[in-house]
């Protein structure tokens, strides 16, 4: 007879159910994460507040509002993918004394330097965010590039000279 296995195929083969974690928990548990993460990111990068300056998006049709109006042109340049644009948007412009400011002794336009380029090339904007004040009498005056604060934002507009 021949010599016996030292281990026998019932203990080769095991019939007892294997502890094993279910592929739905482990995409559920990264759904969860990346959701977690998304959000958070989201929240920080708009800002905690919404904005409340309201915009024109048309330049030639702010251009009427502030002959019309006898007021000089907040131009605001901005994009989605840029970073302190975005920034801005949570702080500076949800503001309310400088949604006030605006709305009472300005038209504000926003452009989106992607979707009107050429607007944003009348301007030589060649960095965002960008705010160029354009005078009652059509003419360019001072503008900022970078980002500002809301109290920065009411210090450089008072100053302008352009009430």
């Amino acid at each position: 007879m021949p010599p016996a296995c030292p281990t026998s195929y019932n203990a080769l083969v095991s019939h007892e159910p294997k502890q094993s974690i279910s592929p739905f928990i482990i995409l559920g548990v990264c759904f969860l994460g990346f959701a977690a993460i998304y959000l958070w990111r989201g929240a920080w990068a708009d800002g905690a507040a919404p904005e409340k300056v309201t915009w024109q998006t048309n330049l030639d049709a702010a251009r009427a509002q502030a002959a019309r109006d006898k007021k000089p042109l907040v131009v605001y340049f901005t994009a989605s993918w840029c970073g302190p644009c975005q920034r801005m948007k949570g702080t500076t412009f949800a503001d309310q004394t400088v949604a006030d400011e605006l709305a009472t002794k300005y038209v504000a336009v926003k452009i989106d330097t992607d979707a009107q380029p050429d607007v944003a090339g009348q301007f030589n904007v060649s960095g965002i965010p960008h705010i160029q004040l354009v005078r009652a009498d059509g003419t360019a005056g001072p503008a900022h590039v970078g980002y500002i604060s809301a109290s920065e934002l009411i210090q450089w507009l008072r100053g302008s000279g352009d009430q």
